[in-house]
């Protein structure tokens, strides 16, 4: 990211990383919805979507290194799959909590 801290790059940096671990997040979540909705079973559900966002972070990446003044980072993929690992773990709570429920 350009810049000095002088001009915001650390808020920016405290902004970013929590905002595309949560990006990644929610697309796994989605994709986890919309697997179960497919009568997948929630751990395949579950790993599937993880892995496909996985894929998507990483194809994000590597389209970012093809754009002029962007550059990829693999630890922008590392921050996209602790957001997806957080969307794993709150898929296995709602599915325990649902069971309980019934």
């Amino acid at each position: 990211m350009p810049g000095a801290d002088g001009d915001g790059a650390a808020w920016k940096k405290m902004i970013r990383i929590p905002a595309h671990a949560g990006e990644f997040g929610i697309l796994g979540f989605l994709l986890w919805r919309a697997l179960r909705q497919h009568r997948l079973r929630d751990p395949w559900a579950i790993a599937t979507a993880a892995v496909l966002s996985l894929i998507a972070a990483v194809a994000d990446e590597y389209h970012q290194s093809l754009v002029p003044l962007r550059e990829a980072s693999i630890w922008d993929v590392a921050v996209d799959l602790i957001g997806i690992a957080a969307m794993v773990a709150a898929s296995y709570y709602l599915k325990k909590t649902r069971l309980e429920k019934d």
